[in-house]
C-alpha cells in the first residue's frame, strides 16, 4: 500500500465519522392532555417569527408544513382545516446565529524547497465563524392557546439543509420526541 493511501484512509474514515454525527434534537414541554389528542391544525408562523431572509420564505414554510403533516399523519394524528376542530396547533420558527467553530490546535505541513531542504511547518489557525440555523417546532394546546411543547434542531446553514428531504428528516427527528413521556413535565 502506498504511503499516500495509508495517509488518506484515516482521513477518509474521520470524515465519514464526522458526517455520521447528527445534530442533537432538543425538547421542552409542560403538562397537557397529550394522550387525548387525535387531530391538529397547521398555524402559519407569526409575522417576524422567521427573521432571516434566507430562512423567511414561502418555500421553506411549504416544506415545513408538508413535513409536519406527513410526520404527524404517520404517527396517527389527523390534520383538520379549522383550528377550532383541532386538539393542538403546530407552527414553526427559525433562528440564526454566528458561532465560532474550534479549529485544530496545531496543523502540520511539509514542504520541499529544492535539493536537501525539507521543512516541517507548524501553524495554529484561529477559530472559524459558521452560520447556524435552528428549526423550532411549537405545539400549542388548541383549547388553552398555550405553548405546551417545543422541539428544535440546529445545524450549519448550507443549501442542502433547505431541500424537502432535509426538512422532512429534521421534522421527523424532532417529532420522534413527541408526545413527551407521561410521567412528568
Amino acid at each position: 500500500m502506498s504511503s499516500a493511501r495509508r495517509f488518506s484512509f484515516p482521513l477518509l474514515l474521520l470524515a465519514v465519522m464526522i458526517a455520521g454525527c447528527a445534530a442533537p434534537v432538543h425538547v421542552e414541554y409542560n403538562s397537557a392532555s397529550y394522550a387525548q389528542w387525535h387531530n391538529f391544525a397547521w398555524q402559519a408562523p407569526k409575522e417576524g417569527a422567521v427573521k432571516n431572509p434566507i430562512l423567511n420564505s414561502g418555500i421553506l414554510t411549504t416544506r415545513v408544513e408538508k413535513a409536519v403533516s406527513e410526520t404527524l399523519g404517520n404517527a396517527g394524528y389527523s390534520k383538520v382545516a379549522s383550528p377550532g376542530e383541532a386538539d393542538f396547533l403546530v407552527t414553526y420558527h427559525t433562528a440564526m446565529e454566528l458561532r465560532n467553530q474550534p479549529q485544530p490546535s496545531i496543523s502540520f505541513a511539509y514542504g520541499t524547497f529544492g535539493p536537501g531542504f525539507n521543512t516541517l511547518f507548524l501553524t495554529q489557525p484561529g477559530p472559524q465563524q459558521i452560520q447556524e440555523g435552528s428549526l423550532i417546532i411549537d405545539v400549542i394546546d388548541a383549547r388553552t392557546k398555550k405553548l405546551v411543547w417545543r422541539g428544535w434542531i440546529t445545524s450549519g446553514l448550507e443549501q442542502g439543509n433547505y431541500s424537502q428531504q432535509a426538512v422532512d428528516h429534521a421534522v421527523q427527528r424532532i417529532f420522534a420526541k413527541f408526545p413527551p413521556p407521561m410521567n412528568g413535565a
